[in-house]
């Protein structure tokens, strides 16, 4: 932690925020990460003219109308193979996110004797932690794994609270008492 030379006191405000910052960074680097090597799927091509637009001449050649449904019905096939894709995808990621965000987090439990990196990279484990759980309310996603992401969180927050907050209280209260 560090000091104002003029007075010897903590200067919490600059740890605040050193801690926010690593925390931050250390969850856009699990998310950039992420995309960077695990992109998401691309959403599909619309149709040169989707049914339902007008088309520049004045009446359409049958021909024409059946060619815009076929274009219409290919892009609305890919629209769904794209649905199916995007939750897999998400589910994919929010475990892997769900994964790091654990291990960031008792890594920083585990670092004790760098405080003030400890703390940033325990609030950016959590931050993560609220990534992964984004990613998983993607539509199409199964409701066990965003219930599973949002329990492994739940899990998570307890433990950091009581490694973190009850646990020194209580051995500050037995050293006390």
């Amino acid at each position: 932690m560090s000091t104002s030379q003029a007075t010897g006191v903590p200067n919490i405000v600059l740890s605040v925020l050193v801690s926010l910052f690593i925390g931050l960074m250390v969850a856009f680097c699990v998310g950039f990460g992420i995309q960077a090597f695990y992109p998401a799927p691309s959403y599909p091509a619309y149709p040169a003219y989707p049914v339902g637009v007008s088309i520049p001449s004045s009446t359409p050649s049958l021909e024409t109308e059946q060619n815009l449904a076929k274009q219409q019905a290919q892009y609305d096939a890919d629209t769904a193979d794209f649905q199916k894709s995007n939750a897999n995808h998400s589910r994919n990621a929010s475990f892997v996110a769900t994964l790091l965000a654990v291990l960031i987090v008792i890594f920083s439990l585990v670092a004790t004797r760098l405080a003030l990196i400890a703390d940033g990279l325990l609030l950016g484990g959590l931050f993560t932690m609220i990534y992964s759980i984004t990613l998983s309310w993607v539509p199409g996603v199964d409701g066990r794994v965003q219930f599973a992401t949002v329990l492994v969180g739940l899990a998570t927050g307890i433990s950091v609270a009581y490694f973190k907050l009850v646990k020194p209280q209580k051995a500050a209260d037995t050293a006390h008492a």
